[in-house]
């Protein structure tokens, strides 16, 4: 639609009404018009005078100029003007007459623009003014958008706290907050609106009550209530006629500025109702819906604020994908004359309810049979108590019990139910627990919840901008394997010369061979001979960039896209903290939590500078992981039993920690402290005691006696670290106190945190790698360890995806403008899937394309093709009988149900002598799973369901091949050709594979020829 005509007539400021009042007529019938009026070039230039635009008498420019701050936030950031627009919202819904719309549109900005930004200008303005408020709550239209801006604005960490409590007295008594209870659909931003100002809403509540029996006592009315507590007066409120007494709610002196047409003793009731308790106003599995409530984590004033955000937008995720679980559950259920017939691992059919009025309690009997395999409970049905029951009913509506006990009789299993049932339930059809992601996630849950609580008063007092200390850092950063050369030295400390000293500084370009030490306040820079630099990888300048600002700041972000070395620059970060915090005064003790065990390793071994000995790659699996922190310090025995013999001290002094203490305190110090006591000349050097110790042919005499005093003082820290290991108690406990580098899996961290037996307050430094595919309440229970964070690394893809809700209230537009460039380790043929304009063709060893969509053989029964998994399978043995790694190959699949098929296909197969060494591959995982999945080759099995190939293809670095039912294309292969090795082009055969039975035989006839 065309608006030049409109615009053409324009000719000045008097012309605003015509113009913008048939744009605003027009926006309102489509909103999607915005995007016309906003292409058009007049209007364009009106916007970029905003002031001039708030501050107009035309209420429909007004209106109009809202509408596109809605459509394009980043017309109000970074200009400052934050107070302006507010103050002309107000206006408008003050001083104009506007229509429910019209004020929807006002409320929706400033929603807009509360929720994504943390205002660097004085907005307490917005909780002193009750008068537009009043107007607001006119129209039942727009109670949503007034919940959102109270509960937006209530908890900003720019609205002080007395004035948010002040403001929500006020609204309570104002009558606001009861007309929301009244017009809201779904009021639990409400509840948890009174939850945070709980102290608030009691402190009213108290007031109230107080004065109501100041009053009866003074009229001698209604006695029993003059001298009760204030929570027994509602309940005795009830047994009396209130109709002859309405008079008393005058005493409260009330001014509604909502709920005016109501009766007194409506009045009196609501407002002698006691607050809600916390289990009342906690989430509902199911007697609530909560997925339209809108966004629940924004800029938070406070730690305990900022926990119950997370813990109810993680809820409503977790409702979600509960009934969608329940779903796929009950789609493999059909109705019968006997009930529901079926078959699923996670539910059965065959129980009976039986409610127990006098103990009040129920006690669900469930036929041990249905749900035993080989004569033992399937592993979903184990570890009951504790755990979450979902009874249906057969017009699939649900209810949640909690299982207290489990007794086992014969072929029947009792479970005690620590809740009532539902009396509508007592007929219920099926009876389902969890899967083991959604259990563990109800658990995280329970988890959250109670650790916010726990912590209330700590957290509450705690202001999310305390979360990172604001200690300076060293004057001089100490910065090794990252600069090849001084200019790239001078590059990052932006120094400008003239053309003279630019030519001069261009002759004299140095190659970085040893550490710099580079002062960012005064410009300067200088080489530090005694630290080696040895840079393996060339790094761009914005991995450059990425990781000097790692050091300087209290919180960095390390932001690319997938393959653009996130993964090498967090690790020079993590070897300069370490560096600095060896010679300077750094804290270095720091927590890396990743998305997946391959991050963890990939990290691990890009570390340069942190010793070995200091990191601890978690695991669920502890002993493996002790014996080699074992074999590590004895090693390091070793090498100060090699001190003692270069000195000519006799004895063995390997034996224990405590014998190699002793022989640094004695014997080895002294020698030290002798050298260092009489060495004043370059000669002297020679003389150094322990020179023969070092085996690398050193540039320099300084530098061999720098990197042997080094090697001495580390070995000496880190065995005074792992003494803990030989002493009585927890081993687990003491590898994690005693390590100065922590990696973990975020599932991992979860699993630490529900079972509560590690400290993990000790940790200074946190690092969360792959940001993106984590939960928001993953994340805050990582910021949450803490309050006094030292620094704060987040790595992710925030180019193609927004920064995590949670830790947007410390990111600036700063932060986000430094990103890692394409440097990617994909083919282009992948890479064209989402970036077209990439053009190529990579060979990869095996597979005549590298992206392949392949026809898919059978049909989808009930969620499943066991076709299309069998072919999975198949496609996997051939790729590993061309000579793959079973570690670079990867099987993904669209749905949880596909995924078990896939893997009872591969145990089948695997069932095969000939089979049994070629080993599972890397994962089979379902997409749904939170974490990167990344690899060289992924299968992609698609189960009916339509393949998103430009989201499927940041899987995959060499290969994707994607069965689907939408593709009429079959595999094609090349001959002759054997992993790692590619033919050339012109040598190259293709061969096509027709269908399952095809693959089948090419890939029997490779396993006989082996």
């Amino acid at each position: 639609m065309d608006i030049s005509e409109l615009t053409q007539s324009y000719k000045g400021r008097k012309d605003d009404p015509k113009l913008y009042g048939e744009l605003w007529s027009r926006l309102k019938l489509d909103q999607s018009f915005i995007h016309v009026i906003l292409s058009n070039q007049l209007v364009h230039q009106h916007l970029q005078d905003l002031n001039s635009c708030l501050a107009t008498d035309c209420i429909e420019r007004r209106l109009v100029t809202f509408t596109a701050i809605n459509c394009e936030p980043s017309l109000v950031f970074g200009r400052s003007i934050t107070s302006e627009v507010f103050q002309a919202i107000i206006t408008t819904i003050e001083h104009y007459e506007t229509d429910p719309y019209d004020r929807g549109v006002c409320l929706c900005l400033f929603n807009t623009i509360l929720r994504i930004s943390e205002c660097d200008q004085d907005i307490t303005f917005l909780v002193q003014n009750m008068n537009f408020i009043e107007k607001l709550a006119a129209s039942k239209a727009n109670a949503v958008d007034l919940m959102e801006f109270i509960y937006l604005t209530a908890t900003h960490p720019c609205i002080p706290e007395g004035d948010a409590m002040l403001w929500i007295k006020e609204l309570y008594l104002s009558g606001i907050l009861w007309w929301l209870r009244t017009n809201l659909i779904q009021p639990k931003k409400l509840d948890l609106l009174e939850m945070i100002f709980e102290s608030t809403i009691k402190s009213v509540f108290h007031t109230l009550i107080q004065n109501l029996q100041v009053a009866l006592r003074s009229q001698n009315i209604l006695k029993p209530l003059q001298f009760c507590s204030v929570y027994e007066f509602t309940k005795l409120l009830k047994d009396f006629n209130l109709s002859a007494h309405c008079n008393v709610v005058d005493i409260l002196a009330l001014k509604l500025k909502a709920q005016k047409d109501k009766a007194n003793l409506q009045i009196l009731k609501y407002f002698t109702r006691p607050p809600q308790s916390y289990d009342e106003m906690g989430p509902r599995l199911f007697s609530e819906d909560l997925s339209g409530t809108g966004v629940w984590i924004s800029p938070s004033r406070n730690m305990f604020i900022h926990a119950l955000k997370s813990h109810m937008h993680e809820f409503v995720q977790f409702q979600y994908d509960v009934k969608n679980f329940l779903s796929a559950v009950n789609s493999r259920f059909s109705e019968a004359e006997a009930g529901l017939q079926g078959t699923s691992k996670y539910a059965t059919s065959h129980f009976t309810l039986d409610l127990d009025e006098k103990l009040q309690f129920t006690q669900l009997k469930i036929d041990r049979n249905e749900i035993t395999k080989n004569n033992h409970l399937t592993p979903e049905w184990c570890d009951l108590p504790g755990r979450l029951l979902i009874l249906s009913k057969k017009n699939r509506e649900y209810t949640d019990v909690h299982v207290r006990e489990v007794i086992e009789e014969g072929n029947v299993l009792y479970l005690q139910i620590s809740s009532r049932v539902p009396s509508d339930f007592c007929d219920s059809k099926l009876a389902c627990v969890l899967n083991r992601e959604l259990n563990f996630q109800y658990s995280n849950l329970k988890h959250a919840r109670n650790n916010a609580l726990k912590h209330r008063k700590k957290w509450s007092a705690t202001d999310m901008s305390r979360l990172l200390t604001t200690n300076e850092l060293s004057k001089s950063l100490l910065i090794s394997n990252v600069f090849r050369n001084s200019t790239e030295i001078d590059d990052v400390m932006n120094n400008s010369l003239d053309g003279e000293k630019q030519k001069e500084k261009k002759r004299r370009v140095q190659n970085m061979t040893t550490a710099v030490s580079i002062d960012a306040k005064e410009g300067t820079w200088s080489n530090i001979e005694s630290i080696r630099s040895q840079l393996k990888l060339e790094l761009t300048s914005e991995q450059i960039k990425t990781i000097v600002r790692g050091l300087q700041q209290n919180i960095c972000l390390v932001n690319g896209n997938v393959g653009t070395g996130k993964s090498t620059v967090l690790a020079s970060i993590l070897d300069n903290v370490f560096l600095n915090a060896y010679y300077h005064s750094f804290k270095c003790r720091t927590i890396v939590i990743c998305d997946t065990d391959e991050t963890c390793q990939k990290i691990n071994g890009l570390l340069q500078f942190v010793p070995s000995s200091s990191v601890i790659c978690w695991s669920k699996d502890l002993e493996p992981l002790l014996n080699a922190k074992l074999d590590e310090v004895k090693s390091l025995l070793l090498r100060v039993q090699e001190i003692a013999i270069t000195l000519g001290i006799p004895g063995d002094h390997s034996t224990t920690i405590e014998a190699a203490q002793y022989f640094f305190q004695h014997f080895l110090k002294p020698v030290l402290q002798e050298y260092s006591a009489v060495t004043s000349l370059q000669a002297d050097l020679s003389k150094f005691p322990l020179l023969e110790l070092q085996s690398s042919s050193a540039a320099s005499r300084e530098q061999s006696i720098a990197d042997v005093s080094c090697e001495i003082a580390t070995i000496f820290e880190q065995l005074e670290k792992w003494q803990s290991l030989f002493l009585p108690g927890s081993s687990a406990k003491a590898a994690w106190e005693s390590c100065d580098l922590l990696i973990l899996t975020k599932a991992q961290f979860g699993d630490v945190l529900l079972k509560k037996d590690l400290n993990m307050a000790s940790f200074q430094n946190l690092v969360i790698c792959n940001a993106s595919y984590f939960q928001p309440l993953e994340i805050w229970q990582a910021l949450s360890v803490s309050t006094e964070w030292q620094k704060i690394i987040i790595t992710g893809d925030f180019v193609n995806g927004p920064i995590p809700f949670v830790v947007q209230q410390f990111v600036n537009a700063d932060m986000l403008q430094l990103q890692l460039t394409w440097a990617f380790d994909t083919t282009a043929e992948i890479l064209s899937a989402r970036s077209p304009h990439i053009q190529g063709c990579d060979p990869v060893p095996g597979l005549w394309k590298s992206l392949q969509l392949i026809k898919s053989p059978g049909e989808v029964l009930k969620n499943v093709n066991w076709d299309e998994a069998e072919y999975c399978v198949f496609l996997y043995a051939y790729l590993r009988l061309v000579g793959y790694p079973w570690h670079s190959i990867s099987i993904v699949t669209l749905s949880m149900y596909q995924k078990h098929a896939v893997e009872t296909e591969f145990q089948n197969w695997q069932q095969n002598p000939l089979t049994k060494n070629l080993l599972k591959p890397k994962f089979i995982n379902s997409l749904d799973r939170n974490f990167s999945h990344r690899n060289e080759i992924i299968i992609v099995s698609t189960a009916g369901s339509v393949p998103n190939v430009s989201y499927l293809s940041r899987l995959a670095k060499r290969g994707l091949l994607i069965l689907t039912c939408h593709s009429s294309e079959s595999l094609q292969v090349t001959k002759a050709e054997r992993y790692p090795n590619v033919n050339a082009r012109e040598l190259r055969n293709m061969q096509e594979i027709l269908g399952l039975k095809e693959l089948k035989s090419m890939t029997n006839k490779l396993l006989k020829n082996r």
